[in-house]
């Protein structure tokens, strides 16, 4: 039976022996005054804690970093609502996380009230980071406790392991892990992504005064797993006994690119939200720019958007396309995104980038599905340039399957994007009448062939499959119920327009 909301509130997914067998206790964390923690709420909890990671995530949901008895370290980047809040608050404990960890000073002055509550009700203890203490800092304390405490265990000394923790929380990250393990090993050492793309290696070179040697190496092959997920492999040449350390080394390697894959999931999910906010209107165009720019974008420079989605309905394309399918050397020129209703989103830094991102992703997304289109929008420096480009690219989607260029806009998309609670009035104004039950949907839907036929009775009887008297009765029951005559130019505009302004909304601005 699945646990109730009351046995998760008791203890969350948080095993206190596992961690413990595996962990350190999280006073021991506390006690280190160079880290400058502060317990916000839960203090009462924290005697029986212990962490076994420290793990970084922006997402609103962030149960797939988890592994268990993780310190959860975040700015809230992305928990701009008290509903975003409470969720991540309610992942967190569900993921089996240990204890919350905020930066302040980044998103919130102060760690929220709805944070703590929430925290209360998971038994959660929370902290606080002061902004003169990184993550990687945190990371690599408890990480090298971790294996110290561990060590008895392994067959190599603790500063090895110590050493090797350290290389995968510091910058080194994967490539400082395979020049460790290459030496310790005496052997190459490369480590893979999931499609089988090399991200780091290192030969083996003998050491001044050791000498090579004759001795064949053997090879050691080890899947990358972090959860159900396949990340890669690692794979080395190894001359001694030294399977423990591969073991230990493939897990750290696994959780570095975990790590990496969650980090740039919540950075795209932002940059798409930020591209909401500026089409939405709700955030000032200093508050965008800043915000870009934090990415690496200056919007006071030429910039292009490019859109692309699949007609497979709202599928998750990143896994495929952006996690691996988009190479270093693409997205030095790029800023990548996911917009909030599925779309992949790319801001280019020049029209010649845009166009070579934009053949690259559409090569990709057909091989997902033939039924995938791009759209490139103009190049335009500052804010309201990203957004007139993104309603170039997202009006060029509508031109079919491929790679779609930029047009001018058209009148009724530069309407639709200003205020958006008018056109929802609109739309309830005039179509209330025709949105009822089934006998007025298939009046509203009546309407809509009859427009996209001209408005010709003979053909959209024949689209409808319908006599033409049928139509002509159709048209009089909409003329009756919303008081507006067709064969005035000013009454078919508006309910025209209407009904544009609410296909624009049930496609979440598509």
């Amino acid at each position: 039976m699945a646990p109730t909301r009351s046995t998760r509130m008791a203890s969350g997914t948080y095993h206190p022996r596992r961690a413990a067998a595996l962990g350190i206790p999280l006073e021991l964390v506390l006690a280190n005054e160079a880290l400058g923690l502060t317990v916000v709420a839960g203090a009462e909890w924290v005697p029986n804690r212990h962490v076994k990671w420290a793990t970084v995530s922006e997402l609103p949901d962030p149960r797939h970093s988890l592994i268990g008895g993780d310190l959860l370290l975040t700015t809230g980047i992305s928990q701009n609502t008290a509903a975003r809040q409470r969720a991540f608050v309610e992942h967190a404990a569900e993921g089996g996380a240990s204890c919350l960890a905020y930066a302040t000073q980044f998103s919130f002055d102060t760690i929220p009230g709805v944070v703590l509550e929430t925290a209360r009700e998971y038994r959660l203890p929370v902290l606080e980071v002061p902004w003169t203490t990184s993550f990687a800092t945190i990371g690599r304390y408890i990480a090298s406790q971790v294996v110290i405490g561990r060590s008895p265990a392994f067959t190599y000394s603790a500063n090895i392991y110590e050493k090797l923790a350290s290389d995968a929380q510091g910058e080194g990250g994967l490539a400082a892990i395979a020049a460790q393990v290459a030496k310790l090993v005496r052997g190459s050492v490369w480590i893979s992504d999931a499609t089988n793309t090399t991200v780091a290696e290192q030969a083996w070179v003998p050491e001044q005064g050791e000498g090579a040697t004759s001795d064949a190496p053997r090879l050691y092959s080890m899947p990358l797993v972090h959860g159900d997920v396949f990340l890669g492999q690692l794979t080395a040449e190894y001359r001694n006994d030294s399977a423990n350390l591969l073991r230990f080394a493939g897990n750290l390697a696994a959780l570095v690119l975990a790590k990496e894959s969650g980090r740039l999931e919540g950075m795209r999910h932002h940059i798409g939200q930020i591209i909401d906010d500026i089409l939405a209107g709700d955030i000032p165009a200093s508050e965008a720019r800043r915000r870009l720019l934090r990415y690496g974008l200056d919007v006071d420079q030429p910039c292009a958007v490019v859109l692309g989605e699949t007609m497979l309905g709202k599928r998750r394309l990143e896994p495929a396309l952006l996690h691996h399918g988009i190479g270093e050397n693409v997205r030095r020129d790029l800023l990548l995104g996911v917009h909030p209703n599925g779309r992949i989103l790319a801001i280019a830094r020049s029209e010649v980038a845009a166009e070579q991102f934009a053949r690259r992703l559409f090569s990709l997304m057909s091989a997902i599905s033939p039924m995938s289109r791009v759209g490139i929008g103009g190049t335009y420096k500052g804010v309201e340039g990203v957004r007139t480009s993104f309603l170039e690219a997202r009006e060029a989607l509508k031109r079919g399957y491929g790679v779609n260029t930029r047009k001018p806009l058209s009148f009724l998309t530069s309407v639709l994007t200003q205020d958006k609670e008018h056109l929802r009035r609109v739309v309830e104004d005039t179509l209330a009448p025709l949105r009822g039950d089934d006998q007025q949907s298939v009046l509203l839907e009546t309407l809509k062939v009859y427009f996209q036929e001209r408005c010709s009775v003979v053909s959209t009887a024949e689209v409808l499959f319908v006599h033409r008297n049928t139509v002509k009765y159709r048209l009089a029951q909409i003329e009756a119920l919303t008081g507006l005559d067709l064969s005035d130019v000013a009454d078919v505009s508006q309910l025209w327009f209407a009904l544009a302004a609410m296909d624009d909304q049930q496609l979440g601005g598509a």
